[in-house]
């Protein structure tokens, strides 16, 4: 994980809709991902597409331990894709309330990048992916996060 402040990571404004897609501008992105950030390894697993819907799960390990885990649903929703996570601890308590999730709305697509409100996922070659995120520091700063990742076998 670095700290990257030149990276493309866009907002979507309140009221904007967001931008016309379907799943399949992101289908590439099935299967097994591993990379080092967040503090540790980060493994990330999606499904093949079905019905519009790409399900999937992400560990973050720190020492050999889960640190925390999510669950990811990337779906066609009003015309265009929503990218929802929600966060738990190892023992599976939620972070978010039970109904609630992290939605990040889909802004646009350029080129290999794929533009989500606060996160950005690149395609750098067919084995290869970056993601940028938008978080914040316990003091309450914004920083962005890199992960780069490569595909596991």
């Amino acid at each position: 994980m670095t700290a990257t402040p030149d990276v493309d990571v866009r907002r979507l404004p309140a009221g904007v809709p967001s931008r016309a897609a379907t799943i399949d501008a992101v289908a590439w992105i099935a299967g097994r991902w591993v990379g080092d950030g967040l503090g540790g390894t980060v493994e990330e697993v999606y499904s093949p597409a079905v019905g519009g819907v790409i399900l999937g799960h992400v560990v973050v390990a720190r020492r050999g331990e889960p640190a925390f885990l999510e669950l990811v649903q990337i779906r066609e929703e009003h015309a265009s894709l929503v990218y929802r996570v929600k966060h738990f601890d190892p023992d599976l308590k939620a972070h978010e309330e039970k109904d609630d999730s992290l939605d990040f709305r889909l802004v646009g697509i350029a080129g290999a990048r794929i533009y989500f409100d606060g996160l950005t996922i690149e395609r750098v070659v067919p084995d290869r992916m970056v993601q940028w995120m938008r978080s914040r520091t316990e003091g309450g700063a914004e920083e962005i996060l890199r992960i780069d990742y490569g595909r596991a076998g």
